[in-house]
């Protein structure tokens, strides 16, 4: 019997994940099923069900598309009032202030002294904690925020991820089942994009500060402390330890791991991960010291043929 969708690293009795990339930390895991690709069935232990198949992630995401889907209520009661379309399920904490246009949707919490400004949507089972401050025109989905959390405007949370296997005639979109998660203290700026989960959720720790335009994809795990300045970007499944500070227009390809304490200069684009207090930069980035000798080098030798011509 298979009760649950999971990943991997949570695989367990009466779950069902897949494996497409291998990593070492994965014998570890002792039961539940499987998908893997065929040939690959002597990598997992042999107490876990394995089911050989051509594409493990896709077989998986079909899947979840046929088995999951998204709960909805019949015919929910809506109290339109004052510009407001608010679900009649919605539990409303104290001293809460709604600004005018904004929908909430069924099953939504939202805890004591909350600002939510104008034109803001709040789709179905979100939780809003005490205190935060949902400014103009955010769109919060599969979102849980901790207690003093601060959305600015225009942003979106929560949204599909950008996940999928490229196919000849009809690349699809998988449909994620996981959520997002920010924690007490966050700072989350405006006009940014953040997505939720393939499966497990994607996390912002506690007292993040994330700039204007910063896009966080499917997966990620940003520690707690952590700050990301404006346009920056972050493909899925990107970790970044505590006290990680990134600069303007970082890019940080998929599934790369930064250390806590580390710093990476602007403009740096990472392929690849890095240990605990790292100073980072360059293209492709490396050790900081060690692209700023390269630079040095570099314009040494640019002036050096200058002279010869």
């Amino acid at each position: 019997e298979i009760s649950e969708f999971t990943s991997l690293q949570h695989l367990s009795r009466n779950k069902l994940a897949f494996l497409s990339n291998k990593n070492s930390e994965y014998n570890k895991i002792k039961n539940g099923v499987c998908l893997i690709k065929n040939g690959d069935e002597s990598f997992l232990d042999n107490s876990v069900i394995k089911i050989p198949v051509v594409e493990p992630k896709l077989i998986f995401s079909e899947l979840i598309q046929t088995y999951c889907t998204k709960k909805v209520i019949d015919k929910p009661n809506y109290i339109q009032k004052n510009n407001l379309h608010i679900c009649s399920s919605v539990n409303i904490g104290k001293n809460v202030d709604i600004g005018p246009f904004t929908s909430i949707r069924s099953n939504v919490v939202i805890g004591d002294n909350v600002k939510i400004d104008d034109r803001v949507t709040i789709s179905e089972n979100c939780v809003i904690g005490n205190n935060s401050h949902i400014k103009s025109g955010a769109y919060l989905e599969c979102t849980v925020l901790h207690e003093n959390v601060i959305i600015n405007q225009n942003t979106v949370i929560g949204k599909c991820g950008f996940g999928f296997i490229p196919m000849k005639n009809n690349s699809k979109i998988f449909l994620h089942i996981g959520g997002v998660l920010i924690s007490k203290n966050s700072n989350i700026g405006s006009n940014c994009n953040i997505d939720r989960g393939f499966i497990d959720n994607t996390f912002i720790g506690e007292a993040v500060m994330i700039d204007n335009q910063v896009h966080i994809g499917h997966n990620c795990y940003i520690s707690d402390f952590c700050i990301i300045a404006g346009k920056s970007g972050l493909s899925g499944s990107v970790i970044l330890e505590k006290n990680v500070i990134l600069g303007g227009e970082v890019g940080i390809t998929d599934n790369v791991r930064i250390g806590e304490n580390s710093i990476i200069s602007a403009a740096s684009k990472v392929w690849k991960s890095f240990p605990k207090n790292s100073k980072i930069g360059g293209y492709p980035a490396q050790n900081l010291y060690d692209w700023q000798r390269i630079q040095v080098n570099n314009n040494k030798n640019i002036k050096m043929r200058k002279r010869n011509e």
